[in-house]
């Protein structure tokens, strides 16, 4: 697990030297990150209840979480999130930043090529990657 995490803090380092000098700025302005990107699409949970009709815990239930997702639809990565009041903006920019790990570690990839997803382990691995990587780039003094 230590050398994927030193993969992990190098590939945010790749990442984050690869970003325009304007986004180069701390707080990171993860929204606009996520938009920047031509392939990526950012849609809160409230964004997807107005745009398809359909009720909050049918966004919940499609992401399985209540807190954010990300999906592969054709070549675009979908990366939702709760934006509700009472979530603190700490926790949305964390749950953004996650998301966004499991695309740049390309997670879809490694759960496709070894069809795995349902080994609990190895999912655990994946979030923790996630997380790690979120915390490495909104936080790079923890790394």
């Amino acid at each position: 697990m230590a050398r994927r995490n030193r993969s992990v803090e190098r590939t945010v380092l790749a990442f984050y030297t690869a970003m325009p000098k304007y986004f180069r700025q701390f707080a990171l302005d993860i929204r606009e990150i996520i938009r920047a990107v031509k392939n990526y699409t950012l849609l809160s949970y409230q964004e997807a209840v107005a745009q398809y009709g359909v009720s909050m815990e049918d966004v919940m239930a499609r992401c399985e979480s209540e807190v954010g997702c990300v999906f592969k639809t054709g070549d675009t990565y979908v990366i939702m999130y709760n934006d509700a009041d009472d979530i603190p903006e700490g926790k949305k920019r964390f749950t953004l930043a996650h998301e966004l790990a499991h695309i740049v570690l390309r997670h879809f990839e490694i759960v496709e090529a070894d069809k795995i997803a349902e080994n609990i382990h190895f999912d655990t691995m994946l979030e923790r990657e996630s997380d790690n990587f979120a915390a490495c780039l909104l936080c790079p003094c923890q790394c």
